[in-house]
């Protein structure tokens, strides 16, 4: 048995393994250990589960500073880049619509939002032979999102956001390209958007939830073209999104929508929320 941890800027996640696979999943608020260090929290969150440990794989965050042992446990540190890969592709084996796709663009939407190529190369799926690489990303991401909720809506719980988002009218505070133009232009409808939030530059009447459908509309719509334009500078065709902010599906529908005008295939696999968790412990013993 083993475990692996991520160090979320929201939340701590725990993976516990069972002969290499996920026996158990626990997430716990990072607000919870704000006065806390590494190794206490570590103490809290191994001590609470009473098992024959063998490895501790820890990712994210700080967990780097962290000594290579815990408690006469060894403590295997792995990157973001590589839990973000090996996670996302170990969610994506399982699914047998893709068993034959090689190369993927796996995308971590935390606070900020990291994109990682990976590769097998061989017609076997073998995490040995994976060869991965940070493609780039973006600082938009789930830090962004609750920052302009806050300051713009006054509203951070989830649950009132996404009723928020639900009675919002996007095309309230958003310029389309058929206010612009008239109709749409080369490959974009003339029901896409021209420029987010643009109305807002004029006298304007709208509600709060017309703002939330605009902040989201603007979120999902960045991550969204940088994910595209991203997976298309390395001829990748499909892109898997990953990461808390999946929790939102306002800006996932965004997101695919988006994903439509470009030709391009997102994916949302099942536990895409823990990826990084995942990654981190992904065929380790």
């Amino acid at each position: 048995m083993h475990y692996s941890i991520d160090f979320g800027a929201s939340t701590i996640d725990l993976i516990i393994w069972e002969e290499n696979k996920i026996s158990s999943i626990y997430s716990y608020e990072r607000s919870k250990f704000l006065t806390k260090s590494y190794e206490e929290i570590l103490n809290e969150i191994v001590g609470s589960h009473n098992n024959r440990i063998f490895k501790i794989f820890v990712t994210g965050g700080k967990s780097r500073s962290l000594n290579e042992k815990f408690n006469n446990i060894d403590l295997i540190k792995v990157s973001e880049i590589e839990a973000i890969a090996k996670g996302g592709n170990f969610l994506i084996k399982s699914q047998k619509t893709f068993k034959n796709d090689r190369k993927f663009l796996i995308v971590s939407m935390g606070t900020g939002t990291c994109m990682v190529k990976t590769d097998f190369g061989s017609e076997k799926r073998d995490f040995k032979n994976l060869v991965f690489e940070h493609a780039g990303g973006t600082g938009v991401g789930g830090g962004t999102f609750l920052g302009l909720c806050r300051q713009l809506l006054k509203e951070t719980d989830i649950k009132n956001l996404i009723n928020l988002f639900k009675k919002g009218d996007k095309g309230k505070v958003d310029l389309t390209v058929l206010d612009i133009v008239g109709s749409g232009i080369g490959i974009v409808p003339s029901s896409a958007t021209a420029s987010n939030l643009g109305k807002l530059s004029g006298e304007i009447d709208f509600s709060k939830a017309d703002l939330a459908a605009g902040i989201a509309n603007l979120i999902g719509q960045t991550i969204a073209i940088t994910s595209i334009f991203c997976a298309k500078a390395y001829n990748l065709e499909k892109i898997i999104l990953t990461g808390k902010l999946i929790k939102i599906e306002k800006i996932m529908d965004v997101i695919l929508e988006t994903g439509k005008i470009y030709n391009m295939e997102f994916v949302i696999p099942e536990m895409a929320e823990f990826v990084s968790g995942i990654g981190a412990g992904v065929f380790h013993s």
